[in-house]
């Protein structure tokens, strides 16, 4: 087996690769025009499993919600997760940090100790 060095640009997969020139996209065509997003799918899915059943579409909802309880009680938590992020979006995830930071030059520290010293 062939060992290479760990150095990325040096592995043959990366070869080909060249960096994104600063300030254009890397994607300048972005989505496909009539690609739809989870949102539309999911309401379309429900809809058809509605029609075909003979639900409403709040049914549906509420049966959903109700499995992903359900699945939560006994510990899993990913299908309730990843349901409510997709629909309602991610919370966002925030830090409150208070305090001080004293940044002293040495300078700063040398006329303390000189001050401490003369006392």
């Amino acid at each position: 087996m062939k060992k290479y060095s760990v150095k990325n640009s040096d592995r043959p997969q990366n070869k080909n690769l060249k960096p994104f020139v600063k300030g254009v996209s890397g994607n300048p065509n972005g989505r496909p025009k009539g690609k739809k997003n989870y949102s539309t799918l999911q309401e379309e899915a429900i809809r058809s499993y509605g029609k075909r059943n003979k639900m409403t579409e709040e049914k549906i909802e509420l049966l959903i919600h109700e499995h992903g309880i359900d699945q939560a009680i006994k510990g899993d938590y990913n299908f309730f997760r990843d349901y409510m992020d997709r629909t309602h979006g991610k919370p966002k995830d925030t830090i409150d940090l208070q305090g001080e930071v004293k940044i002293t030059k040495l300078e700063e520290i040398q006329k303390i100790l000189v001050r401490s010293l003369e006392k």
